[in-house]
């Protein structure tokens, strides 16, 4: 009778693991517009906060590919909790019915309903919308400056070392830029204070890839051979540590507009949880 016991508590106890298992199964990935055509579109804009305006898309197969790539998965409303650039196509569709998309790395809200969305897709809508906004891509002789946003403030990145390059009529030129340690920076770095959690980096264009996202706290100051943290840098929000932190931010630009190259900027984060 014992065994015949032992025998059903292990057979419950497979099926309660299974049961788990597939409670905390990640839900399936979804593709919402993986049979849009650009014919299927009439008409198209695009709204971009910051800075408040909006453009008209023209090549509309050009965003219906885009649009086809996108990868949602579990609902989620707390888009709202976060600080950054909102891009939301409007497309008015062949048949006369309208919607609308919300690009809000990492979130795609379709018709007002947020869901968490895959990385690379979600940011080329945005990636995309700027190019719009900027109209023909310029030459740029000098690396992007970068911004970072945190409780409706922002402060100028500096600038630390970088490798440049840009096409000209004589070819290829380049310029190499070294920097001091963000450690031996302090003058130069004020802080910047935030109660929110998150700070968001605002990029004048938008980066290829961040390469890195390190940081120190600020009892570090002076020592630049202590050893920093390493951040994700799957996207341009930070998650803030409590306290001063001074963060260095490594990104790199592929050159697809005949300039690129890759920056390192600076910012002293202090941020206070409890205020």
């Amino acid at each position: 009778m014992k065994k015949r016991a032992a025998i059903l508590l292990a057979v419950c106890a497979a099926a309660a693991v299974g049961l788990a298992v597939v409670l905390l199964k990640e839900p399936d990935p979804v593709r919402p517009f993986q049979d849009l055509k650009g014919e299927d579109i009439a008409s198209a804009s695009v709204e971009l906060l910051p800075p408040g305006e909006t453009v008209e898309v023209e090549d509309l197969e050009e965003l219906a590919a885009l649009l086809r790539e996108a990868v949602v998965y579990e609902k989620d409303d707390s888009y709202g909790q976060y600080a950054g650039q909102a891009v939301t196509f409007t497309l008015t569709m062949a048949d006369g019915t309208e919607t609308r998309i919300m690009a809000y790395t990492p979130f795609l809200v379709l018709d007002g309903v947020g869901y968490r969305a895959e990385y690379e897709p979600c940011e080329a809508l945005n990636a995309y919308a700027n190019l719009l906004l900027e109209g023909p891509a310029v030459t740029r002789k000098e690396p992007p400056t970068c911004a970072v946003e945190s409780g409706g403030a922002s402060v100028q990145a500096m600038r630390g070392g970088f490798s440049w390059t840009w096409e000209s009529e004589e070819g290829m030129e380049a310029m190499i830029a070294d920097s001091a340690h963000p450690l031996d920076c302090q003058e130069l770095l004020p802080p910047f204070r935030t109660r929110e959690g998150t700070a968001v980096l605002q990029f004048e264009e938008l980066p290829t890839a961040l390469e890195s996202i390190r940081c120190w706290p600020d009892s570090c100051w002076g020592e630049p051979t202590a050893a920093g943290e390493e951040l994700p840098a799957e996207s341009n929000v930070i998650s803030l540590k409590e306290g001063g932190w001074i963060y260095e931010i490594q990104a790199r630009w592929d050159g697809g507009n005949g300039s690129g190259g890759t920056v390192g900027y600076a910012v002293y984060i202090v941020y206070d949880a409890a205020s």
